[in-house]
């Protein structure tokens, strides 16, 4: 059968069946007088078998090596559940404390120190949780948009994607390019970017810079109130460290007597606005040039 048919069986995108044989998951055999693929039933199985361990959110590692053999379905399964148990303990231990808390008639000093000594006992486990959620949304942060300092000035598309794999060497990432050109496209880790070339200045020189951006950002996202504060404190900490410089050299430059001295105020204005623009340019084109 061929990718059309394939896709319709398997309820699978022609993309993802396309990633997934480059992953090295799906091996289709080649018609010999077209060079098209060829998918059998056993492949139309495997596929199957892949859209529902990915639905259960089990990483593409694992599912190779049920596919090889060296896993079977019923073990991801087990680890896949103890992860997803291990989540729900740390949830449920923060509802009861929630609850908790909801039926005390009043909640002051000696409340707090009770419940905190509460909290404390379990190992921790709401700063752990924390802590791991900020580790992933950071990282998830990371993924969506991160920049690359080239060696060269990349004029060519042949030079852009020597470019992306020198990067994924050095990192140790799996990429493939998927689409080439001055735009190309690529994936890393089953997820998809788009690469353009931008220019900044480093001193005098114009420097060719490379973006690459996720194409589906909303799919690295996790739900919940706690994540948007943690993105908030995330993509702001280096403004509020810029504030307090803001702070300082207002008062260096008079306070608000300067606004009677038009020279301290131009200086003011122009220490303002080069620091700003350094700590602009850092947030965009430097924060996450390592992913």
């Amino acid at each position: 059968m061929n990718m059309k048919q394939a896709e319709t069986l398997s309820g699978i995108s022609r993309r993802n069946i396309r990633f997934y044989e480059d992953k090295g998951l799906l091996h289709p055999q080649r018609n010999a007088g077209n060079d098209y693929r060829e998918y059998t039933q056993k492949d139309i199985d495997a596929l199957k078998l892949i859209r529902m361990l990915r639905m259960l959110d089990i990483s593409l590692e694992e599912i190779k090596d049920v596919l090889d053999g060296q896993m079977t379905v019923q073990e991801a399964a087990a680890a896949q559940a103890m992860t997803l148990r291990e989540n729900m303990s740390r949830i449920k231990a923060a509802i009861d404390d929630c609850e908790m808390l909801e039926r005390m008639e009043t909640v002051g000093k000696e409340e707090v120190e009770n419940m905190l000594k509460h909290m404390d006992g379990q190992n921790d486990s709401l700063f752990a949780a924390w802590k791991k959620d900020y580790k992933q949304m950071a990282d998830a942060e990371g993924k969506k948009l991160f920049t690359i300092v080239p060696d060269g000035s990349v004029t060519t598309p042949e030079e852009f994607v020597q470019e992306l794999r020198s990067y994924a060497d050095k990192n140790h990432l799996d990429l493939t390019i998927t689409k080439g050109g001055m735009y190309p496209e690529f994936t890393i880790s089953d997820i998809e970017y788009t690469a353009e070339r931008i220019y900044t200045r480093i001193g005098p020189a114009p420097v060719a810079v490379i973006r690459c951006s996720a194409k589906h950002p909303e799919t690295l996202d996790h739900p919940g109130r706690k994540q948007k504060v943690m993105k908030a404190i995330h993509h702001s900490w280096i403004y509020l460290l810029y504030l307090p410089f803001v702070i300082v050299t207002f008062r260096m430059c008079g306070g608000m007597n300067m606004f009677t001295d038009w020279k301290n105020l131009v200086l003011f204005l122009s220490i303002i606005i080069v620091m700003g623009m350094m700590v602009f340019r850092y947030k965009y084109f430097h924060e996450n040039e390592k992913r």
